[in-house]
């Protein structure tokens, strides 16, 4: 289901404290969460981007990037501190010629039920998120409305979400329980291999 004029921005320019490793280059199974997540979206487009902080792009954590830097764009960002709003803008600067693109953060797992369902559920005038149980929860696919207006804004500061205020929003009710799923922590982490039967080693 390969889909011409989508693109994904994963995001992964943060500093992961609460992990106190990086998020992206967690094991899951035999691979680690950023690779999941990019080979998940890569049977639907191969225009891929990612924004990683830049301390996270060097020495130890150079072979983490072998294998997922070959079917990626990898910008790296150097101001995490700025926060996500900047990260995301970073991001979309570089991507053109984009209808759609989908926003992840990298500690959200996806399957590739949620992305052909919000594909399915495009809203030209707006973003669609997913949600299960009536609960929203992620990526979100948004319009070339919204990434024209994010490349537009001036303020990098902006809260996300104030800033999506502004569009419309399609919900998409799913029957998957991964769109609520963050691994923000080791215990999430830890739930999360457990449940869906991945080891540590």
């Amino acid at each position: 289901m390969m889909k011409s004029g989508i693109s994904v921005l994963i995001l992964a320019g943060g500093k992961s404290t609460r992990m106190g490793y990086p998020k992206a280059f967690l094991n899951i199974g035999k691979s680690v969460l950023i690779e999941n997540i990019v080979d998940t979206y890569r049977g639907f487009t191969n225009n891929i981007h990612v924004t990683l902080n830049h301390e996270f792009a060097t020495n130890q954590w150079q072979p983490y990037l072998n294998g997922v830097g070959k079917k990626v764009n990898l910008i790296l960002n150097h101001i995490p501190e700025k926060g996500r709003f900047y990260s995301i803008k970073l991001g979309l600067a570089q991507i053109t010629n984009s209808d759609y693109c989908f926003i992840h953060n990298v500690d959200n797992p996806v399957t590739s039920e949620t992305i052909k369902s919000l594909i399915e559920n495009k809203n030209k005038d707006g973003y669609s998120v997913p949600a299960y149980n009536h609960k929203n929860g992620h990526p979100i696919l948004i319009s070339s409305k919204i990434i024209t207006g994010v490349k537009k804004e001036d303020d990098d500061t902006l809260n996300w979400k104030d800033f999506l205020s502004r569009y419309d929003r399609c919900v998409v009710e799913t029957g998957e329980t991964s769109v609520l799923k963050n691994l923000n922590t080791p215990s999430e982490y830890e739930d999360y291999l457990q449940v869906n039967g991945q080891y540590l080693y």
